[in-house]
């Protein structure tokens, strides 16, 4: 989101935002275990001005610190791995996998359209790509 944008943020009113397509990257499997954009969902319907995103991801050689968010190539959210018992319980070898989840609510006031780059910080202060979230604002 650019500077104008959340300037002019309070002048904006969205009352749906539409999630349109939800692409999943596999750029660097050398680096991960695995990952998954588990919210939102392909053609969800969020009434308000934020969407939730949610998912996990784990590093393969290292932790993932940290999930950010960027649109129009600008980093705008940046959100600390959380703990997913969940996939802990799937990859028992791996002494990191309790903290790979990640939760986060993006606002999107003063934006129509939008693709958001979803992107893992690495410990070993490597990004990998996970995803992109296509929707628009009405």
């Amino acid at each position: 989101m650019t500077s104008s944008q959340v300037a002019n943020a309070k002048n904006y009113t969205v009352t749906s935002i539409e999630i349109s397509r939800v692409s999943l990257l596999s750029e660097d499997s050398e680096s991960l275990w695995g990952h998954n954009i588990e919210v939102p969902g392909l053609g969800s319907c969020v009434q308000g001005h934020g969407v939730d995103v949610v998912g996990w991801v784990l590093g393969r050689n290292c932790p993932v610190l940290a999930v950010e968010l960027s649109h129009n190539g600008t980093v705008f959210q940046r959100v600390p791995v959380s703990r997913r018992p969940d996939v802990a319980a799937v990859y028992t070898e791996v002494p990191w996998a309790d903290n790979s989840g990640f939760r986060t609510t993006v606002r999107m006031l003063g934006i129509t359209e939008f693709d958001l780059l979803v992107r893992a910080v690495l410990q070993d202060e490597s990004c990998v790509r996970l995803g992109v979230i296509h929707g628009r604002c009405r």
